[in-house]
């Protein structure tokens, strides 16, 4: 399965230089197409080829992996590890407990990922600083193998029994798929939802957007848990739909879940976007930040200059990645900052910025990259006009002076008329002007990078009760 999941481990392992040679298998061609063309396998190849393979991981829907179990089963031999990704065990186990070979099987439970699915979804560092369950009592190097493989590419590794899993899950990752299924079907008019769509509901349902046919297995294979989970929620409905009637306990329901629900600051997603001019060190300061607290980063204005200057640009293929702390704009396996950076892509990324159709489709693209993951945002709208709702927004500035003076480090061309020209042309286009928004914390740049980041430390640790170090 080359997916969501399958696809970024096979990325994460590439990375990590985990494996000599990575192979898949899928059986839609055009996501193995794909796969190779991304370079997230090396080589397609059959199912009935496993017999070659160290390691096999599969990441299929729940309902399938017990038959392509069976399928690769005798091909299979004493050292072979393989390994799945399904979000139900109980159910897996006990089917795979009956097929031969079934000593190679190492039941796993990666907690993570996003509503995006097939191999353009497929991001590295997925699994960074994510738990994998393992669900088995067994021992043994095979055990140490697949904990180890977990581990490398940045994951934590829990232990737990299957019927706990199952438990558990049914009521913190299944029922909340239910709950965004269930609610878009309530609010779906004649077959649509209404034109009409608040944040509230398009943040709570985002889920709803998942695949379709992996929600099947996982609803029905751990119904009996997922059932349980269901009722209790009625139950929760019911009692805050008797409050609201009788006008009474409303106030105390809702401030006894928030409390609970922000008791856990890692619980949640947070947006922190950067603002400012040319020249004020958004990026190094952004990209501290992202490093630090372990956030995905986003530059906007990369996303511009690539639509800039990139023919026929096919955005999926867009994805930031982080390499030695240094984040980097890539397209497909590509590094792209050689091409995008310099006063030429920043004039054209200037230009199209003024296209209204533009900017949607650019804030499009970054709602789709950071998901529900917490993340660095930096631009000059991030906090107006992309993220007006973040946790915290910062906007930089520094005088024109420091700020040529900076620029011409990195680009021995750029001139203070240029940076001139340019604050002009973004403080008065007429969509999304460069402006700080009314509850952003304005900070000059102009002391040491040091001084500047001890400062933001401070507004972060005040205003998030976290701290970048």
């Amino acid at each position: 399965g080359l997916g969501l999941i399958g696809g970024s481990l096979a990325l994460d392992i590439r990375e990590h230089k985990l494996s000599g040679k990575i192979v898949g298998y899928d059986s839609d061609q055009s996501n193995l197409n794909e796969a190779v063309r991304l370079g997230i396998i090396d080589e397609a190849a059959p199912l009935e080829s496993v017999n070659q393979s160290d390691f096999i991981v599969l990441s299929v829907p729940v309902g399938q992996i017990p038959d392509v179990y069976k399928k690769i089963a005798p091909r299979l031999n004493d050292e072979t590890i393989v390994v799945d990704t399904g979000s139900v065990k109980g159910y897996i186990i006990n089917r795979i407990n009956r097929i031969e070979n079934s000593q190679c099987f190492v039941p796993c439970h990666p907690i993570t990922g996003t509503e995006n699915s097939g191999p353009s979804a497929a991001v590295p560092g997925l699994f960074k600083k994510k738990n994998v369950i393992i669900t088995t009592e067994k021992k043994g190097s095979r055990i140490e193998k697949v904990s180890e493989l977990w581990r490398s590419v940045g994951a934590a590794i829990v232990f737990m029994n299957a019927e706990r899993h199952d438990e558990i899950f049914a009521a913190v990752s299944h029922l909340p798929h239910i709950a965004a299924y269930s609610l878009v079907d309530s609010v779906i008019v004649n077959g649509h939802l209404p034109r009409y769509i608040g944040g509230g509901l398009a943040d709570y349902t985002r889920i709803a957007a998942s695949s379709p046919s992996m929600w099947n297995d996982i609803f029905i294979y751990n119904k009996k848990n997922l059932t349980k989970s269901i009722e209790k929620y009625e139950k929760s409905l019911n009692r805050l739909k008797e409050c609201i009637e009788n006008e009474s306990g409303v106030l105390e329901f809702l401030s006894t879940v928030r409390d609970a629900k922000l008791e856990n600051v890692e619980d949640r997603q947070i947006i922190i976007t950067v603002d400012g001019p040319s020249g004020v060190g958004k990026s190094s300061v952004s990209q501290r930040i992202a490093e630090k607290l372990d956030f995905l980063y986003i530059d906007s204005g990369a996303l511009y200059r690539a639509k800039a200057i990139i023919k026929d640009i096919d955005e999926m293929q867009l994805k930031f990645r982080n390499s030695g702390g240094k984040w980097d704009l890539f397209y497909g396996n590509k590094s792209i900052e050689g091409d995008i950076r310099g006063e030429k892509a920043a004039i054209a990324a200037s230009n199209i910025a003024k296209d209204s159709k533009i900017r949607e489709n650019i804030n499009g693209m970054i709602y789709r990259m950071v998901g529900k993951r917490s993340a660095v945002v930096e631009g000059r709208d991030a906090g107006t006009a992309i993220f007006p709702n973040a946790d915290l927004k910062l906007f930089l500035d520094a005088p024109l002076e420091v700020r040529t003076k900076r620029r011409t480090k990195d680009d021995k061309s750029a001139t203070k008329k240029q940076l001139s020209d340019r604050d002009m042309q973004d403080t008065g286009r007429a969509v999304s002007p460069l402006s700080m928004a009314a509850d952003a914390v304005y900070l000059d740049t102009t002391a040491s990078y040091d001084r500047v980041l001890k400062m933001i430390n401070s507004v972060i640790r005040n205003t998030l009760k976290i701290s970048i170090g």
